[in-house]
């Protein structure tokens, strides 16, 4: 008997978790005495010290997180660092964009990114950063 629609739905999301679950393990075995979050800051340092990315991703959480969090927590630290800017906003969220493109973090939902190697998110999809006060 053919799948209803919701149970293709659920059987591709249990594939897709199945599959994540798989390359976090792959990924995070390389070398198990290097954790995932020592990886992915190593990986991050492609980027030049003083541009926005490297002021972003120096200060991201080793867990998902929201834009509005970054914006708030650390406003007064990348406006010192970036004193020409604009719109600060719109540099965070540049910088978040690359951030995904270039494979460190994944958008899991809007306003909300993860670490990620390769695009792989790197820690579960629990939204508890640590980073609201």
């Amino acid at each position: 008997m053919p799948l209803s629609e919701k149970q293709r739905a659920a059987l591709r999301a249990a594939i897709t978790d199945a599959v994540e679950r798989a390359i976090i393990a792959f990924l995070a075995d390389p070398d198990p005495t290097v954790s995932a979050e020592a990886r992915w800051r190593q990986a991050m340092r492609i980027y030049a010290p003083g541009s926005w990315n490297h002021d972003i991703a120096t200060r991201l959480p080793f867990a998902l997180f929201r834009m509005m969090e970054i914006v708030n927590r650390y406003s007064l630290e990348i406006r010192a660092l970036h004193p020409d800017a604009k719109n600060y906003d719109a540099g965070v969220s540049n910088a978040l964009s690359a951030l995904v493109r270039d494979g460190f973090l994944q958008k899991v939902a809007r306003g909300v990114y993860g670490p990620a190697l390769d695009g792989v998110l790197l820690v579960p999809r629990q939204l508890n950063s640590g980073l609201a006060a």
